[in-house]
């Protein structure tokens, strides 16, 4: 796969298109924090309980007093966690603030999110519930600079890059308070910091992926091989994987001390949602997916996949040797080789991730955002990136219209 890297467009009319370009990226930025704060006003509006709704909290994960407003229902979802660990994101009980965690050490691993909630939530007026629906509209915002960032040295302009702010998997987290926005954001940070040739700047982004979400892994790896390898940079080797480097031993630090503290490997712990290569898909296939979860789950999927797969069709070529090949390796870029990677995850999830949309979206946040990147890149055929971002809007507008009616 081709990902040349195309330099910042010229400009002309030095200074002042420049502040354009500043400008256009800025007013993209307040379009999507608006359209983020619209849909969480209008599905507060269309919910019981508002914001304390957002994070379903189950009623036996709440054995003690809750926050102000949070109400509990029967059954649960991660949201709860995160509204937990952004009271108390370092604490080292299993029960506290009124929840307990189902598995803590997997839980506290994934402290990114929360503890940014933690952080805004020492403002004054700012509850648990509102700082995490805060955190996640900022993330948004951010996804959209740091988008239209990525498209525009791609030369695709600032439009399409911002539309990743838009992409369904931030439906899902706005109405549940998940990590997604925040993850996806670090990710794109990381990758515009790099291709300004700021790697260190890259390592730091990359860090608060990976302890927001354990699959920052893939970004953190991807770091290392640019690093190993590239040949713009003077730098002696050591030197280029110092930054990666000091992520990686922060890392392991940290699940070396949760290991400790709880008893389970963090990143090793935690429910079952991957397994063997296409056994998910398989599994459902083998039954009437439309019949047992709704007649939107399979076109969902579908919808998802042709975007988050669309790399492979639109910009492909195999190696014609294995000189070819080691030679097409080295050229791939970090983002090329994360998107590999996730992608691969994708098709190693199970049946259970794949006949829940809310998971799915979740799931394949990080693969369908880089794959609209990569499709931004020169190679990559002019109506490849468009296509795929009007598949996943027409997603999102479908979940945004469920959401905002009450279901």
């Amino acid at each position: 796969m081709s990902t040349t890297t195309a330099a910042e467009p010229v400009t002309v009319g030095g200074a002042s298109a420049t502040r354009r370009v500043l400008l256009v990226r800025l007013l993209l930025v307040v379009v999507a924090l608006s359209a983020a704060s619209s849909f969480v006003v209008l599905r507060a509006g269309a919910v019981p309980g508002g914001l304390g709704s957002f994070p379903l909290v189950e009623t036996r994960q709440a054995p003690g007093p809750l926050p102000p407003g949070v109400t509990t229902r029967r059954t649960g979802y991660d949201g709860q966690f995160y509204l937990r660990l952004a009271q108390d994101p370092f604490g080292d009980a299993e029960v506290s603030a009124g929840q307990r965690l189902d598995f803590p050490a997997y839980r506290q691993q994934r402290v990114g999110y929360p503890l940014l909630a933690w952080t805004a939530d020492r403002l004054p007026g700012v509850g648990p519930t509102l700082a995490l629906v805060l955190v996640n509209v900022l993330a948004v915002g951010a996804i959209a600079w740091f988008g239209s960032g990525l498209s525009r040295r791609a030369g695709r302009g600032s439009v399409p890059g911002a539309l990743l702010a838009l992409l369904p998997f931030t439906v899902v987290a706005l109405a549940r308070d998940t990590s997604e926005p925040v993850f996806v954001a670090a990710l794109l940070a990381a990758f515009l910091a790099l291709r300004d040739r700021r790697p260190v700047v890259a390592a730091a982004a990359v860090g608060v992926a990976v302890f927001t979400r354990e699959q920052g892994l893939f970004a953190l790896a991807a770091l290392f091989v640019a690093a190993w390898w590239a040949t713009d940079d003077s730098r002696p080797r050591v030197r280029r994987l110092a930054a990666p480097a000091a992520v990686a031993v922060a890392w392991a630090g940290w699940q070396a001390f949760l290991t400790a503290r709880w008893g389970d490997v963090p990143v090793l712990s935690g429910p079952p949602n991957g397994g063997l290569p296409f056994a998910g898909v398989l599994g459902i296939v083998r039954k009437d997916l439309g019949a047992a979860t709704g007649h939107e789950v399979p076109l969902l999927i579908v919808a998802v996949l042709l975007a988050a797969a669309a790399p492979l069709w639109a910009d492909w070529r195999p190696p014609s040797s294995l000189p070819a090949l080691a030679t097409a390796v080295r050229a791939v870029d970090a983002v090329a080789l994360t998107w590999a990677t996730s992608l691969l995850l994708t098709v190693c999830l199970t049946k259970a991730v794949w006949v829940d949309p809310n998971a799915f979206e979740r799931a394949t946040a990080d693969v369908t955002s880089l794959a609209v990147v990569l499709l931004f890149a020169p190679g990559a055929r002019r109506w490849a990136a468009p296509a795929s971002l009007v598949v996943l809007l027409a997603v999102t507008a479908y979940l945004v219209g469920q959401r905002v009616s009450g279901l």
